[in-house]
């Protein structure tokens, strides 16, 4: 029974080229070499997190009225206050890092 215009006749072979899906595809000569980063792949993923939470702020805002806009500035001042103590944290033994 044929389907969608299949126009094989018989079971697909496993040694088919196309039935292969494990294997990355070959590098040519012209192409270039990636040159990733981890630090550029975190840059990313920070600027997506940031950036989403700042888009869905005003819609919160509105949902949550006054209150929710309190909620953010304590939530800025404790996270402010955080990052203060581990920085004090990193010199607390010997003076140095």
């Amino acid at each position: 029974m044929s389907f969608g215009g299949d126009k094989s006749s018989g079971p697909v072979d496993a040694r088919d080229s196309n039935s292969d899906l494990s294997t990355a595809p070959k590098r040519t000569e012209g192409q270039a070499e990636r040159k990733g980063s981890s630090f550029g792949a975190f840059a990313t993923i920070c600027c997506v997190i940031i950036g989403s939470g700042s888009l869905q702020l005003p819609l919160t805002l509105k949902q949550s009225g006054w209150i929710g806009l309190l909620l953010v500035i304590i939530s800025g001042i404790i996270g402010t206050y955080t990052g203060m103590l581990v920085i004090r944290s990193l010199y607390l033994m010997s003076g140095n890092k």
